[in-house]
């Protein structure tokens, strides 16, 4: 009797460990810095998950996060040398730098929004929602979503998010010409609302993550069409891209 119940203690700790490695405990840190000129105001608001856990993998996650944030905060370039704050002090320090320099009224401001939106036992994927207005005729705004090999503790890059590019393709423009209504007699290049690559037509976007139980696709302003067009999600349902999609998201 005293080994059957050893046993079942060894099988529930065994399973409790399994469940506690396989999931990434985190928090939100939330940071906001502000500097003033007069009336005028650069503001950063950052809103961000730190893995907690104190592992190796929740460590280069951590990093790969701060690395998405600097770049946001250098203009879409990123600097490998610079630190978070040290990025967010520059960001502040040009406002400063332009107050003085110019004399007509304007504020500048970053707010990146960042959740977790997918976890599994071998994937994480993180979405960033950023604000961006430092002068010119209109903000920018733009996402991007960082994903992420839990057991390999290493990020997964586009090439990899998709093992059939094609059929993630045909899915992909299907989509997208019922998004914006295309008829079917008509092509995308026919339309003439959209921005397609000379050789190839229609094309996948940079940004694509998943979200709970579905895989997105993300055509940020600009990307495949102007400004007014806006943004172009396309979601799919995980269970029907086996075989298509990257098996970590599929392994729930």
């Amino acid at each position: 009797m005293y080994r059957i119940a050893l046993l079942c203690v060894l099988v529930l700790y065994s399973c409790q460990s399994r469940e506690q490695f396989s999931r990434l405990a985190f928090e939100h840190k939330d940071l906001e810095k502000k500097v003033c000129s007069g009336e005028d105001c650069a503001t950063v608001l950052l809103h961000y998950p730190f893995f907690t856990d104190g592992t190796n993998t929740a460590e280069i996650l951590n990093e790969h996060v701060e690395q998405q944030l600097v770049m946001m905060l250098g203009y879409g370039e990123l600097n490998t040398e610079e630190s978070l704050s040290q990025s967010i002090q520059r960001f502040l320090d040009d406002f400063l730098e332009f107050s003085e320099e110019f004399s007509f009224s304007q504020s500048w401001e970053v707010d990146v929004n960042a959740e977790l939106t997918f976890q599994n036992k071998e994937a994480i994927s993180i979405r960033f929602d950023a604000y961006n207005y430092s002068g010119g005729a209109h903000p920018n705004s733009f996402r991007q979503y960082l994903n992420f090999d839990k057991p390999k503790a290493k990020l997964i890059k586009n090439e990899d998010l998709l093992k059939d590019y094609e059929s993630m393709y045909r899915l992909g423009e299907e989509k997208f010409r019922s998004y914006h209504e295309v008829e079917e007699s008509s092509s995308l290049e026919e339309d003439g609302r959209f921005f397609l690559n000379d050789t190839s037509g229609f094309f996948l976007p940079v940004s694509m993550g998943a979200e709970g139980d579905e895989f997105v696709l993300y055509y940020n302003p600009y990307e495949i069409g102007p400004y007014v067009l806006g943004a172009t999600p396309l979601r799919f349902s995980l269970k029907d891209l086996d075989g298509i999609v990257n098996e970590v998201f599929l392994d729930q």
